[in-house]
């Protein structure tokens, strides 16, 4: 067992916790909602199940513009 690697992994407190975790700036209540309704899950979802995907990206894209044009 020799010494602890240097980086993320000897130092796990510098690692990100989460995908968004480097995100610069805190997040935004409208792109919080556009996380937690699944949105581009949901979009990858559709196509995935047979929608095409222009039309899986038009329906993310109404989706959005209903979130962040109110």
């Amino acid at each position: 067992m020799g010494a602890p690697r240097r980086g993320a992994q000897a130092v796990p407190h510098l690692a990100p916790r989460h995908p968004d975790a480097r995100a610069r700036g805190p997040a935004e209540a409208k792109a919080t909602e556009v996380y937690t309704k699944y949105v581009i899950t949901d979009m990858y979802a559709k196509a995935a199940q047979g929608m095409s995907a222009a039309d899986a990206v038009k329906w993310a894209e109404g989706e959005l513009k209903k979130i962040y044009e109110v």
